[in-house]
């Protein structure tokens, strides 16, 4: 952990740009819990922002945001529990919540234009 923490050698920009390029969500673990937390709700596109309410569920711990594009839709961020905004490029996109143990709600979807 100390390589990482310090980043010797670069080593955090090298996962960041080879190994792991586009964003992850870890596994689920129904095993444990398998109930998906509440929907983002109120999702609306305004000058290239995407804004939502959270749903009061305490359980969500991240937000998913897909973009969708040709071959389907992709994980593009996933962001803090705290934020209900993001600025994005037009396209489509789709909220999720994600709980603790990783399980996503349904999708919330908007074009931004």
């Amino acid at each position: 952990m100390k390589m990482f923490r310090d980043n010797q050698s670069g080593v955090n920009e090298v996962f960041k740009s080879s190994v792991y390029p586009t964003p992850a969500l870890p596994p689920s673990m129904p095993w444990l819990d398998n109930e998906p937390p509440q929907p983002p709700t109120g999702l609306q596109a305004s000058s290239g922002m995407i804004s939502w309410n959270p749903s009061p569920d305490h359980d969500i711990r991240s937000w998913a945001l897909y973009q969708q594009f040709t071959n389907g839709w992709q994980l593009v961020r996933v962001l803090d529990r705290n934020t209900t905004a993001v600025r994005v490029s037009p396209g489509t996109y789709a909220v999720r919540a994600v709980d603790r143990m990783a399980n996503e709600s349904s999708e919330a979807i908007v074009n931004v234009s």
